[in-house]
């Protein structure tokens, strides 16, 4: 039994198959329908404007072909919760660090722009690995790295990572500050 008239509420919605059916398909349809009209793969009217009912129409068969591989559906539903976490936590994030600056706009993004790369890195790993978790992938890769984390390949892994990062560093272009002189590495005055 419900706790409350609310929890009773969101029991009917499940048994009903909102969270197995409608949401699954609302969201499958509204994301193609949104990469379609904004690449127009499908073309264009006359008018220049994407084809909507072509658009349309591909959108719902393939959220209604998603709906039947009912084990992506369960991923789905496991694995989402977890991104809407990661992304409450992200903006916690913001909310805390916005929260020593003046009365301006802040933009996280401008403020500390040399962040992008290592903030796109987390969210694309969480995410990843949320959905490794929804789809049961998770026990066969920890089991396999901790069968194998004292072999020679995570040595190789390590040391791979570790001159990439100082080719990375040892190439990166200058600075808009900087540019380089006649003699190599000068500033100009």
């Amino acid at each position: 039994m419900a706790a409350s008239t609310l929890g009773g509420v969101i029991e009917f919605l499940t048994r009903f198959g909102l969270f197995d059916v409608v949401l699954p398909f609302l969201l499958v349809f509204t994301l193609v329908f949104a990469v379609l009209e904004k690449t127009r793969i499908l073309g264009k009217d006359d008018k220049g404007n994407p084809k909507a009912n072509l658009d349309a129409m591909i959108s719902f068969a393939m959220a209604l072909i998603f709906l039947a591989a009912t084990k992506l559906v369960q991923a789905l539903n496991i694995a989402l919760p977890y991104v809407v976490i990661m992304l409450v936590i992200f903006i916690c994030i913001i909310l805390l660090v916005a929260a020593f600056y003046k009365d301006e706009e802040f933009d996280f993004f401008k403020n500390y722009g040399k962040m992008r790369g290592p903030i796109l890195a987390v969210v694309i790993i969480g995410v990843v690995a949320a959905f490794t978790f929804a789809m049961g992938w998770s026990t066969g890769i920890i089991s396999w790295v901790t069968a194998n984390w004292n072999s020679t390949v995570f040595a190789s892994i390590f040391f791979g990572i570790l001159v990439i990062v100082l080719i990375a560093i040892i190439v990166k272009s200058p600075s808009s500050g900087e540019s380089p002189g006649k003699n190599g590495g000068d500033k100009k005055p």
